[in-house]
């Protein structure tokens, strides 16, 4: 459920965000009027994050991720700002996402990944940092041992992973695997 904004004034920091413009951004988040950081407009579902990613604007982005910009929020097309920023060749952006641990897999609605979408606009140093990342499971210190993380992972390949619900709840890969039926009883029990 999209947090309620008012709707012209967002729109006004939609756009202010897209040209990279910092300062009418933050000015409507410290507003009486403003909204969430992570509002989404009414069509599209687009982010605050992810205009500022898709324009480059780095000191924006910083801005947002540390007042709380959920780095993995989907629009309607399944586009992360990491997508957006992945596209368009802005690699500091990129670093900074990562950075704020951005899932590298989230597919858009049309299965590509933001390696894929680097790729198809012929972004060759992004893609090569995006292939370079690795999942690292979060889990807690001595919770799972490193032969159930290693089974983990290897069950994290074969599952499409689906992530932030957009109400600030991480549906990780062993939802999906669950609901198709490929957890063993052992990662069930966990």
């Amino acid at each position: 459920m999209r947090p309620p904004v008012n709707s012209s004034a967002f729109a006004h920091a939609l756009k202010a965000a897209a040209r990279g413009e910092a300062a009418p951004v933050l000015a409507w988040l410290d507003s009486d009027g403003g909204g969430p950081i992570n509002a989404q407009c009414l069509t599209g579902s687009s982010t605050l994050l992810q205009k500022a990613a898709a324009c480059g604007a780095d000191a924006l982005v910083e801005a947002l991720l540390a007042r709380g910009a959920k780095v993995n929020l989907q629009d309607d097309e399944g586009v992360t700002a990491l997508h957006a920023a992945a596209h368009r060749g802005h690699l500091g952006v990129v670093q900074q996402l990562i950075r704020a641990q951005a899932a590298f897999d989230i597919c858009d609605t049309d299965g590509l990944t933001p390696l894929e979408w680097a790729v198809d606009a012929a972004r060759p140093e992004i893609a090569e940092l995006l292939q370079q990342q690795v999942f690292e499971p979060r889990v807690l210190s001595g919770l799972l041992d490193a032969q159930l993380v290693a089974k983990l992972c290897a069950l994290r390949s074969t599952v499409t992973p689906v992530h932030d619900d957009g109400a600030g709840h991480e549906v990780i890969f062993l939802h999906a695997a669950q609901a198709k039926l490929h957890l063993s009883a052992e990662v069930e029990e966990i």
